[in-house]
């Protein structure tokens, strides 16, 4: 029989089985089920919920059979009955299995959330340059809108970069007031790619009302039209102020990214000797 010890990670908690348990401290795994369902009976509700996971299998004669995921602490509770020198021995290996595969997820949470912080940190500084052409061209608008007898041209640099914001994300007042002036750092790396994608985009067809001569206002509704098709076709995920929500980017340092925080190592094996 191999000495691997399956541990799992399910819903950020880490799991054995009842057919593992019964293998390894070499009990019938019928009286290991039965030890689980007088210990589920004994314990308070919320404790058996929460550590004792009721499944089915299929046998060897492909019957649909009952069994259990066991937390550290259930797979502690029902260990705790199994005594001699070889039932230690499992119980220590159980333990180091249950360790191991804490100290792995922490470390791949981790590498996933320093590989998330420079994917931010690129996204963030393309954002930059993309934002610096539009800056460019609206500044260019501002003295075109002046020309055409706009009574006030300066507020159209601010109102365009407000449109992008509403119109692309679906932007409240409300969510915009609460995130201030630092909209892009509550933006993950996606977000911000595909903004500096609008941004750029933009820009340039701004640019090109000018060149046409197209009257100031007609150019701003267009280009609010334009921004709104791009939000249809990016459908971009909504940017949420951090009292709604977690993973977002405060005073532009990374918080946790969505693929830390789904990463899950359900089925993934570790092996004691």
């Amino acid at each position: 029989m191999t000495t691997e010890i399956l541990v799992y990670e399910k819903n950020k908690q880490l799991w054995t089985t009842s057919l593992e348990v019964a293998a390894r401290f070499g009990k019938k795994h019928k009286n290991v089920i039965r030890r689980i369902e007088q210990t589920v009976n004994d314990c308070p509700e919320g404790f058996s919920r929460l550590n004792f996971e009721p499944r089915t299998y299929f046998d060897e004669r492909g019957k649909e059979q009952p069994m259990y995921l066991l937390s550290r602490g259930g797979f502690s509770l029902i260990a705790m009955g199994f005594t001699g020198p070889e039932a230690i021995k499992w119980k220590v290996k159980f333990i180091a299995a249950f360790d191991l595969m804490e100290r792995r997820i922490i470390e791949l949470s981790r590498q996933a959330e320093k590989r998330a912080a420079l994917d931010w940190q690129q996204a963030r500084q393309e954002g930059k340059a993309s934002r610096r052409t539009l800056a460019a061209v609206l500044a260019d608008f501002v003295s075109y809108a002046r020309r055409q007898g706009s009574r006030f041209p300066d507020s159209y640099f601010i109102n365009v970069t407000r449109m992008v914001y509403r119109t692309f994300f679906s932007l409240s007042p409300e969510v915009e007031r609460t995130l201030h002036h630092a909209i892009r750092d509550h933006l993950d790396a996606r977000q911000l790619q595909d903004l500096a994608t609008v941004e750029d985009r933009l820009a340039l067809e701004i640019d090109d009302h000018m060149a046409q001569g197209q009257p100031y206002k007609t150019t701003f509704v267009e280009a609010k039209a334009f921004v709104s098709e791009l939000a249809r076709v990016f459908k971009p995920s909504p940017v949420l102020p951090p009292s709604m929500g977690a993973g977002l980017l405060l005073s532009g340092k990374p918080g946790r990214s969505r693929a830390a925080a789904q990463l899950s190592l359900w089925e993934s094996r570790i092996g004691h000797a």
